[in-house]
């Protein structure tokens, strides 16, 4: 039977269970307190790092302007700072400009030889340069006279002593009194001179008929020729050397007139860049131990500017290699200088002969 009482007793505490050495930590009440406790520190560097990050901007915004305005100042004066600056420019040189480049030369002479001299005031063009660059012997006009005169049938040439040649000739009164009209130049003659030799195609720069005097220069060389000289020699694989069947100025044949003008001086450079440039592109086929033989022809015309017109191969040395080397050392050496100023006509007209090799045989 249960018991009421009125009023009722307090009640009693129950009994807590004993707590084990460092509860406190396991203590749920304790948590809060601990963590708050350490929320200052965190604060403040969180502050710092804010203050960092917006100082960092602010250096980044001026560099930034800084930058900008460098660069618009830069735009704008472009044009006064490239007069500052060292330019490099490039020049385009034209082909005249390299041809006067080419023919000047410059010597420095010695005091005593800077004064100029007077030339000679005479109407008459000097032929020593032309004669000193060929090989062959060359006459004036009154022996080649004679030269004709002796080759003519029917009509001997007075025979003289041996050692009356180098003596001078005595003068004749009488023969100058009188004197007799020269003999008329035999038109066969002529006609064969210029006629172009047979078994060749005629050269594509016809010069037209020649004057008396040119004819008759030209028949006094071919009769010189005929006796056994030859034009001067080429070098090592004979350019230019054999009979010249035209007027020789060194090795090489003048198809055309010359007018008077002395072409010995052009000629010589003229050839010495032909020959410069063929001796460049030889082909092996010619050089030791092969030792390849072979002559080419060719013939072109020199216009006033310098420029080449009517090249042509009339006569073949039967390989292409050969052909073309001939023909490269031409068209490499062009343009040429300009023809003389004192020269009238209106081209050159030039034959080349390249030897390859040759026999003492095949150049006499």
């Amino acid at each position: 039977m249960s018991i009421t009482e009125i009023p009722p007793r307090s009640p009693v505490p129950a009994a807590q269970p004993p707590t084990a050495p460092g509860g406190d930590l396991y203590d749920a009440s304790g948590w809060e307190n601990a963590y708050l406790e350490m929320h200052d520190v965190p604060a403040l560097l969180i502050q710092l790092q804010d203050d960092l990050s917006r100082s960092r901007q602010r250096e980044a915004f001026w560099i930034s302007v800084v930058v900008h305005l460098a660069i618009v100042i830069l735009v704008v004066n472009s044009t006064r700072l490239e007069g500052l600056m060292h330019k490099r420019s490039v020049l385009l040189v034209s082909a005249q400009d390299l041809m006067k480049e080419k023919d000047l030369t410059y010597l420095e002479l010695p005091p005593d030889e800077q004064k100029l001299t007077k030339r000679p005031d005479t109407n008459r063009i000097s032929d020593k340069d032309r004669r000193a660059t060929s090989k062959a012997p060359q006459l004036d006009r009154q022996e080649l006279k004679k030269i004709l005169d002796s080759a003519r049938p029917g009509r001997p040439g007075p025979a003289s002593p041996p050692g009356q040649s180098q003596q001078p000739a005595p003068p004749a009164p009488a023969a100058q009194e009188q004197p007799s009209p020269p003999p008329p130049p035999d038109q066969n003659q002529v006609a064969r001179l210029q006629a172009p030799p047979a078994g060749k195609p005629a050269p594509s720069f016809s010069t037209g008929p020649m004057s008396a005097g040119s004819a008759i220069e030209q028949a006094a060389r071919a009769a010189i020729s005929n006796r056994g000289g030859y034009g001067g020699d080429g070098g090592d694989y004979g350019l230019g050397q054999g009979k010249q069947a035209g007027e020789a100025i060194g090795p090489l044949d003048v198809l055309s007139d010359t007018m008077g003008v002395d072409f010995g001086p052009y000629l010589a450079r003229v050839l010495h860049d032909v020959r410069e440039n063929w001796y460049r592109i030889i082909p092996e086929s010619a050089r030791a131990p092969l030792m390849k033989k072979g002559k080419v022809s060719i013939e072109f015309a020199i216009l006033k500017d310098g420029q080449v017109a009517g090249l042509q191969i009339v006569g073949s040395s039967g390989d292409v290699a050969l052909d073309r080397a001939a023909y490269g050392g031409i068209t490499a050496s062009k343009p040429f200088p300009p023809l003389p100023t004192e020269f009238g006509g209106q081209y050159l007209a030039l034959r080349f002969h390249f030897y390859y090799n040759p026999e003492r045989s095949e150049i006499q």
